[in-house]
């Protein structure tokens, strides 16, 4: 569940991150709200803790190994792309954490669901 939720702000705060060419009159973002800074420190919050509650997952399903190492991979690639906007948002950027923050919520219900269900079945252990 936490895991579900905190993908929802994950992306909620991922979409709403843009450059300050691309951003419109009118339209509330959390970087013209929170400042760049707070707004990716707020993306990069709610990934850490989707990170943590994935991984509480992970060992409950015994698949607390591959979804470290794709936590740890996903978090360093998220850190980079917030710190290369943070210091160059040029037009467009901001789409990129956007499409970041899809590819992380994909792959944490993949992680979590479908391929260590695929696994187990293919092993043998299920049906």
């Amino acid at each position: 569940m936490g895991v579900s939720y905190l993908n929802g702000i994950v992306i909620e705060v991922g979409r709403k991150i843009r450059s300050p060419q691309d951003e419109e009159e009118g339209v509330e973002t959390y970087s013209f709200l929170w400042g760049r800074s707070r707004a990716l420190l707020a993306w990069l919050g709610a990934m850490s803790l989707t990170a943590v509650c994935a991984w509480r997952g992970a060992l409950l399903i015994g698949f607390a190994v591959p979804v470290s190492l794709l936590l740890l991979l996903l978090l360093s690639g998220a850190a980079l792309l917030a710190i290369t906007f943070h210091a160059a948002p040029l037009p467009g950027r901001g789409k990129r954490i956007e499409l970041f923050s899809g590819i992380w919520t994909l792959l944490m219900y993949l992680s979590l669901g479908a391929v260590p269900l695929l696994i187990q079945h293919f092993q043998g252990n299920l049906p």
